[in-house]
């Protein structure tokens, strides 16, 4: 464990709740469809979700993979739209254990971030 991983604790806090309170009025939700994951490569599927709970149309996103513990294995991806709001990548989870998918976003002048856990098992011998 690192210690303190946000420079700005406060100012990251109130940026949140910011983020939070848009996400919760937009009615905006994450799925994330894979049900396993396996230390090493896997395909990440996941679907944004409108305050209907309707695939989200013209939405863009992007995806950043995190360890709650560490920075050291941070990484960015560019999901592709497969559908209207169903959207697929392919992320490595070099370790096994918890990590935070991280998604942003954006349609129109909207843009909002929405986070989940998932949890990677260790690969099978």
């Amino acid at each position: 464990f690192e210690g303190l991983i946000v420079d700005k604790p406060y100012e990251a806090g109130l940026g949140w709740d910011a983020g939070r309170y848009k996400a919760e009025n937009l009615g905006w939700r994450l799925n994330i469809d894979t049900a396993e994951f396996r230390v090493g490569g896997n395909t990440l599927d996941f679907t944004i979700l409108d305050k209907q709970g309707m695939p989200l149309e013209g939405a863009e996103t992007s995806l950043g993979i995190s360890r709650p513990s560490t920075r050291t294995y941070d990484a960015t991806y560019k999901p592709v739209r497969m559908d209207a709001g169903r959207f697929r990548t392919s992320v490595e989870l070099p370790l096994p254990g918890r990590w935070e998918v991280i998604i942003s976003i954006s349609r129109g002048s909207d843009r909002i971030v929405l986070s989940s856990e998932v949890f990677a098992e260790q690969a099978s011998p």
